[in-house]
């Protein structure tokens, strides 16, 4: 998505460009989320004992953050599909082959 849709669709439709750009930050949230959460449980059972509660926060975040970011991806995909002429959806297809 990031390295050839989302600029794809930017570049024949720049008005999505506000939208790409959000979706881009929510997923860089929820992949922070789930590096930091990884990196508590990394530090095996004792030390995941001891960080529990900020790991549940974490889980937490993930969870809210995933969930709300696929609904708002699946929304913007499902518009930008109908936005495209089929030209574009020609170009697009070529890029992706």
């Amino acid at each position: 998505e990031e390295e050839l849709l989302f600029p794809f669709l930017v570049e024949v439709r720049p008005e999505l460009e506000a939208e790409v750009r959000a979706l881009a930050a929510a997923h860089d949230g929820v992949c922070g989320a789930a590096l930091q959460l990884s990196a508590v449980a990394a530090r095996g059972p004792e030390g995941f004992a001891r960080r529990f509660a900020h790991a549940a926060a974490l889980f937490e975040r993930l969870d809210h953050g995933y969930g709300e970011h696929a609904r708002l991806e699946r929304a913007f995909l499902r518009r930008a599909d109908g936005l495209l002429a089929p030209d574009e959806r020609a170009r697009l297809a070529a890029l992706r082959a």
